[in-house]
């Protein structure tokens, strides 16, 4: 028997487009953060990585619904300094969700 999938489209920035599966909606986080980099669009369509991808910002997508399916919609982007930022101020939803991303 083959476990049920959620395919989610992402809407806006530089991710639009991309679908990525999870195993059920249950999995699908309120709001996500995707570090951007040349390696992430190299591995998103199935090329090496690059021996030095420097992270160039982070895109904030939330969760939303689009007709009957769920989607991620861009609400911002980061630079590395303004990540670092968030990572020390801790006590904003943004910052709790930039630390998670790092704590083990």
């Amino acid at each position: 028997m083959s476990k049920a999938t959620c395919t989610v489209e992402f809407i806006g920035g530089p991710f639009d487009g991309h679908r990525a599966r999870f195993a059920s909606a249950k999995e699908l986080p309120e709001d996500l953060a995707w570090l951007v980099s040349e390696n992430v669009f190299r591995l998103l369509y199935g090329q090496e990585r690059a021996p030095k991808g420097q992270i160039t910002s982070v895109a904030v997508y939330h969760r939303g619904r689009r007709g009957n399916d769920w989607c991620y919609r861009f609400t911002s982007a980061m630079s590395p300094r303004e990540v670092g930022n968030c990572w020390t101020s801790g006590n904003t939803w943004l910052g709790k969700l930039v630390r998670s991303l790092f704590d083990d």
